[in-house]
């Protein structure tokens, strides 16, 4: 019973961690596009340099607060010996349509899931 609760928690442990990585890119995106967009609207006088600050500060809150967790988690794996195991059929999936989007890179796919580049690159050919 033991064991059963030490493999449940490891892989709770990497579906958060996963789960951490996909919001922290998903996010940085998402900075990186309204960063851009506010930083028009300032220069054209839609928003005042304060407004656009305001905003900034709040984005770049959350990413602290994803990155402190995504710390957490991986400290935690590390406490355990919980190391990155096989990817699993959905995983593959999953990294095939998020790359088919284009919205995310190899590189950016293999931080999130915890593997290598070179790990991508096998799943994403097994599909084509």
């Amino acid at each position: 019973m033991k064991n059963y609760m030490h493999i449940q928690r490891c892989e709770y442990s990497q579906a958060s961690l996963r789960s951490l990585n996909t919001a922290l890119l998903e996010l940085q995106n998402f900075y990186n596009a309204h960063f851009n967009n506010l930083n028009m609207r300032c220069i054209s006088g839609e928003i005042t340099q304060q407004e656009f600050f305001d905003e900034q500060s709040k984005l770049a809150s959350m990413m602290n607060q994803i990155r402190e967790l995504e710390t957490e988690v991986a400290r935690f794996n590390e406490s355990q010996g919980v190391k990155r195991g096989q990817l699993t059929d959905p995983e593959r999936s999953q990294i095939y349509h998020y790359y088919k989007t284009g919205n995310y890179t190899q590189n950016q796919l293999s931080q999130m899931f915890g593997v290598s580049q070179a790990a991508i690159s096998g799943v994403l050919k097994k599909f084509e």
